[in-house]
């Protein structure tokens, strides 16, 4: 089966007297992830299943949110692609490498957290057979785990995508030791919620996950959870393009 990778990570530079920044980088090349679907029209039976599912969801297609959405929904912070990525079975993480009991902790309350949020999909911390593994690694883990792309970043994650079956298959996050707890325990919970699909960032909202600038937010906002919400809601249409979920969002406000 043939796979294309899609890496998303976050960079901090430290200057001197001043916050620390985050930097978005330039991926030394990048994997165009067009998805092609044989018409622009979204099938009956998924359009059916996928609006039935936000009803289930009781959720409130206001212009706030679908803009939201879109623009963290749609091509990672390095313009990976257009197509909308989710997945089709159960995340399970493994951890691995040097982490803290506090990490570990932090990891099972995000995973709480997002099972309660989505009614779909579903997260395990397992001992065996990940298709996410973890790892928290120094900054040597961190070159060999990703030498192309992570030399000096406090978290990161890729993931592969099967184009046949539309889904994420597997997936990998790093997470920088040498950084606070309360740093690590935001990197945790930005990297697992974005490596569902969630890619991109954003300078909208400084107390959501998806914040863009540097952040140390610990907890989802009200409008995360509906984002989060809407993305498992849409699993169907996975694979479809930024601008036939566009159509169809606003076809569903309009109705």
């Amino acid at each position: 089966m043939r796979y294309r990778e899609i890496t998303n990570n976050h960079v901090v530079m430290a200057k001197i007297s001043q916050p620390v920044f985050r930097l978005i980088g330039v991926l030394v090349f990048i994997f165009v992830f067009g998805i092609s679907c044989a018409s622009t029209q979204i099938p009956p039976a998924l359009d059916k299943q996928a609006n039935q599912n936000i009803k289930r969801a009781n959720l409130s297609l206001d212009s706030e949110l679908t803009e939201y959405f879109l623009e963290i929904a749609f091509g990672s912070e390095y313009k990976g692609g257009d197509g909308l990525v989710t997945w089709n079975k159960p995340v399970r993480i493994k951890l691995l490498g040097y982490f803290t009991n506090s990490d570990s902790l932090e990891v099972s309350n995000v995973i709480s957290e997002l099972n309660t949020i989505l009614p779909t999909i579903k997260l395990y911390l397992v001992d065996e057979q990940p298709n996410i593994s973890m790892y928290f690694t120094n900054r040597k883990g961190f070159q060999k785990n990703a030498p192309k792309y992570a030399w000096n970043n406090s978290g990161y994650f890729s993931i592969r995508w099967a184009p046949k079956e539309k889904h994420v298959t597997r997936g990998k996050i790093l997470i920088r030791t040498n950084q606070s707890q309360k740093r690590r325990n935001h990197i945790i919970r930005e990297e697992i919620t974005q490596i569902l699909g969630l890619m991109n960032d954003s300078e909208r909202y400084p107390d959501s996950i998806f914040y863009e600038k540097y952040s140390t937010a610990t907890s989802y906002s009200s409008i995360d959870k509906e984002v989060l919400q809407l993305w498992d809601a849409l699993i169907p249409l996975s694979g479809y393009k930024q601008k036939q979920i566009k159509r169809y969002l606003r076809e569903l406000q309009d109705s």
